[in-house]
């Protein structure tokens, strides 16, 4: 089983920083991104409020450093300290998400946990997408991915409407829960800082370790790693 410290969210935020903040998305191409996407009404509003409202203070915070001290605005040091506060923002819902006590935690259902990895599986079958990892928690989900041999870019925008149109269809009808709204409408991604892949898949794999759910990442059930890269990480 991997060590403690590769389980440690500081790794993870070392791990993404260097990447361009993605707003809006950009399209993924051959180098890994990691998206996280959740059920709708994962998280309580009033949590969200408390993350969100912690995120927003810290961002009026850098905009007065920058306004105090313009110099930074040239040396990139702003640009790097927005995306990690954004990283961090992110890191707080997926934390969030691991010991909210409350629902939906539909994706516990073996079932529906398993119609997520085949519809990533499919996409990847279709050549519209190279599926490094994927780990269905109950409330959300992690997928590692980047853009398929042969294509030089792929639209994540299309390619996410695509995979949570077919998943919300086919969890809806299995859950009796037809016609509402299945996920959140969005979703998050980041590019892997080269040299940091290993660390970004173990953090992926290891999200039910993370949460004591098993002791070993490859007894979980909700876990897809591809064949390809058995030998480093099992």
């Amino acid at each position: 089983m991997v060590d403690a410290q590769r389980l440690d969210q500081r790794y993870y935020l070392e791990s993404m920083k260097k990447s361009p903040a993605k707003l809006p998305h950009q399209p993924l191409d051959h180098r890994p991104v990691h998206v996280t996407y959740r059920l709708a009404g994962s998280l309580p509003k009033a949590a969200l409020k408390t993350i969100s409202a912690r995120h927003e203070a810290c961002k009026a915070e850098l905009e007065i450093k920058a306004k105090t001290h313009p110099g930074i605005l040239q040396s990139g040091v702003y640009a790097s300290e927005l995306f990690s506060l954004n990283a961090r923002y992110e890191l707080d819902i997926d934390e969030a998400l691991h010991t909210i006590a409350s629902g939906p935690f539909y994706l516990q259902d073996s079932d529906l946990a398993h119609e997520i990895i085949d519809s990533w599986l499919f996409l990847q079958k279709e050549s519209a997408v190279y599926v490094y990892a994927v780990c269905v928690m109950g409330n959300h989900v992690h997928a590692l991915i980047r853009a398929p041999d042969g294509l030089d870019t792929v639209d994540i925008g299309a390619l996410m409407n695509r995979h949570k149109a077919h998943t919300a269809r086919v969890c809806n009808k299995l859950i009796g829960k037809t016609g509402t709204q299945f996920w959140e409408h969005f979703y998050f991604d980041r590019t892997v800082h080269r040299g940091k892949f290993e660390r970004v898949m173990w953090y992926v794999l290891n999200n039910p370790v993370k949460s004591r759910l098993v002791e070993d990442w490859q007894d979980w059930a909700g876990t897809y790693l591809n064949p390809d890269f058995e030998a480093l990480f099992c």
